[in-house]
């Protein structure tokens, strides 16, 4: 049974490689996400989180230890830009749909409606 020192060198090697397939497609997550927005400034981050449980020996000793893993992406919220919408009644909401920007401008063909 060969053993491993966990590191981000070895980290192929655990469990099939699934942690570090994990972070390679959450790495091609924010770096898609940086093409399909180049405008959005703001960063987006890729986190790899190990957290170690200390498992005691009858002596109170620790030899062994749980440990998991947890890889999470995070990108800035997608947000449309800011539309002008009219209120009715009743809780609705109407958009201009050849000027969203502008609720009061006249519709192309208002005269056909």
């Amino acid at each position: 049974m060969p053993l491993h020192q966990l590191s981000l060198e070895t980290l192929h090697t655990l469990d099939l490689g699934k942690v570090n397939e994990a972070f390679k497609t959450q790495l091609a997550r924010v770096v898609q996400d940086c093409l399909d927005r180049p405008g959005e400034q703001k960063a987006r981050k890729v986190t790899l989180e190990v957290t170690v449980t200390p498992i005691l020996d009858p002596d109170g000793d620790c030899t062994d230890a749980r440990v998991q893993m947890q890889v999470v992406a995070s990108t800035p919220k997608l947000r449309t830009r800011e539309y002008s919408m009219g209120i009715r009644r009743g809780g609705g909401l109407v958009f201009n749909e050849d000027d969203p920007a502008d609720i009061t401008r006249p519709t192309m063909f208002e005269d056909q409606e």
